[in-house]
């Protein structure tokens, strides 16, 4: 049995501080951030349900926008903001966590909503990318997470089935769409805090490593 590890990478691998910081800057409330990103993700599977795609810059400009629009902030620092999306910085434990599988008779790859040009470059700049044999972006199918198309994209490319597949991520909702096609997942809880969704909890860490000592254990 060929088993894959699949990571989500913002928020989950990475921090978002530089980001937040940024916001804060120019005098953003603490939870701007969070407004942003749920917008972001709202405008992207309102997308995907009515069957566009655009890039994630794109989404997550115009919902920023939008965003400090309704804070009556400077929108023209907006570009600004989103520069910070390529100087994000992984968590102090995921290079660790990653080492950790290293041995583990399983594939790790990464699979992202944002472009993968940009998801290349921030794990290169965090000396991560070696530790992936795959970077997959919902861009190969025009359908945002957790739509159930990326996470058959990428066990249909890999050539496994979807229960030998384990999706990593600090995601409530992405979580619940990698159950609905049919993967395993872990929730790390350390960035939502508590389970935000009216269905069963799935397999929960603290941390990447602790996530990291779950798959493993699984054999």
């Amino acid at each position: 049995m060929e088993r894959v590890f699949i990571f989500d990478v913002l928020g989950t691998l990475f921090s978002l501080d530089a980001v937040r910081a940024r916001l804060t800057a120019i005098g953003a409330p603490a939870a701007t951030l969070e407004a942003w990103f749920e917008r972001t993700l709202h405008s992207a599977l309102t997308l995907t349900t009515v069957g566009e795609f655009r890039p994630f810059r794109e989404v997550a400009r115009s919902a920023l926008l939008t965003t400090l629009a309704q804070l009556e902030l400077d929108v023209a620092q907006a570009e600004e903001i989103l520069a910070g999306l390529s100087e994000v910085q992984a968590h102090d434990d995921a290079a660790a966590a990653l080492d950790r599988l290293a041995g583990a008779d399983a594939r790790i790859v990464a699979l992202t909503n944002s472009g993968a040009q940009q998801t290349e470059e921030i794990l290169e700049q965090a000396k991560l990318r070696d530790r992936f044999e795959r970077v997959f972006s919902v861009s190969e199918v025009g359908a945002y997470k957790p739509d159930r198309r990326p996470y058959e994209h990428v066990v249909t490319e890999l050539g496994v089935e979807p229960i030998d597949a384990v999706l990593v991520a600090a995601h409530a909702w992405d979580v619940v769409g990698a159950r609905a096609a049919g993967l395993q997942s872990i929730w790390v809880e350390r960035l939502e805090r508590r389970w935000r969704l009216p269905v069963p909890e799935p397999r929960r860490a603290a941390s990447l490593a602790e996530a990291a000592e779950i798959l493993l254990a699984a054999g």
